[in-house]
C-alpha cells in the first residue's frame, strides 16, 4: 500500500512540475537566465507591452532618398563625452517623450498592436541650441522623423524599429536599443 502512496505521489508531483515547466509565466527580468528560464529573444514582434515604460535610444537612422544616408550611433562614446543621453523615446499610455539634442520633446500619440500602426500628434519641445552633431543627425531632422512615425515594429533582437519619413516624403528607419 505504502509503494501505490508513494508511487501516486511521485506522479502527481512530476505531472504538477511538467505542467509549470510547458507554460512558464512570462519573465520580465530581462536577462536570460536559467534561474527562470526565459529567453530574452523569444518577445513577440506585436509585444507591445515590452515598448511601453522603456528608455530607447537611438542606435542607427537610414535614409532610402537619393543617397542612401547611414548612421550608426557608438553610445558608449556618446556615454563617455557626456552625450549619452540624446535622441532618446520613452512610450507610456499617453504620450511620447524624450530627447532630441539637446532639447526634450513630447506628443499624444495612439499605437495599435495589431498592424503595428503609430500616429503621433503634434510634438512640442523645449527651444535650446545645439552646435554638435553626432554623426551629422541634427535634432530638426530627428523631430521630422519622430513627427513623421506610421509604423513600429520590434526585431527579434529586441531593438525597436520605427518607419517614417523625411519631410520630403522619402522613407526612414529609426533602430532604437
Amino acid at each position: 500500500m505504502k509503494k501505490i502512496a508513494l508511487v501516486l505521489a511521485i506522479l502527481f508531483v512530476s505531472f504538477f512540475v511538467s505542467s509549470c515547466v510547458s507554460a512558464p509565466a512570462k519573465c520580465t527580468c530581462e536577462c536570460a537566465c536559467a534561474e527562470c528560464g526565459c529567453n530574452p529573444d523569444a518577445v513577440k514582434e506585436t509585444d507591445l507591452s515590452y515598448v511601453l515604460g522603456r528608455e530607447w535610444k537611438l542606435i542607427a537612422v537610414h535614409v532610402n532618398d537619393t543617397f542612401a544616408r547611414e548612421i550608426h550611433f557608438d553610445r558608449a562614446a556618446l556615454s563617455k563625452d557626456n552625450f549619452g543621453d540624446i535622441y532618446t523615446l520613452k512610450f507610456n499610455q499617453e504620450q511620447m517623450s524624450g530627447k532630441g539634442n539637446p532639447n526634450n520633446y513630447a506628443a499624444p500619440y495612439t499605437i495599435t498592436e495589431v498592424g503595428k500602426v503609430i500616429t503621433v500628434s503634434p510634438m512640442s519641445s523645449t527651444n535650446a541650441y545645439s552646435s554638435f552633431y553626432p554623426d551629422r543627425l541634427k535634432e530638426v531632422d530627428y523631430f521630422t522623423y519622430m513627427q513623421n512615425a506610421y509604423r513600429w515594429e520590434l526585431t527579434s533582437g529586441r531593438k525597436l524599429m520605427l518607419h517614417t519619413k523625411t519631410a520630403d516624403g522619402f522613407d526612414v528607419q529609426l533602430t532604437f536599443e
